[in-house]
């Protein structure tokens, strides 16, 4: 899981991209922001933890198949509600 990764990397870490998944039965597939099983206080507190002061970059996946600019209010808004605005 990414949390536990982070900590290894330290500061080795320069740029950070997030993204979710869904694990099952060995195989991994892409969600969107909050909907897959990555453990996000756990992500936050670990970068928290380093300090890790730099930007962050979302994997956005497809586009909806109407309404797509739909999907970057959604990203915009999953983001906030992980990292918290500033």
């Amino acid at each position: 899981m990414p949390e536990h990764w982070i900590p290894v990397l330290g500061q080795r870490i320069h740029r950070v991209h997030v993204k979710d998944n869904h694990a099952s039965g060995g195989a991994v597939t892409a969600a969107p922001l909050l909907s897959g099983d990555v453990n996000w206080p756990s992500v936050r507190a670990a970068l928290a933890a380093l300090p890790y002061h730099s930007w962050l970059t979302a994997e956005v996946l497809p586009a909806y198949r109407h309404h797509g600019e739909r999907l970057i209010w959604d990203t915009s808004a999953a983001m906030d509600a992980i990292f918290g605005e500033a």
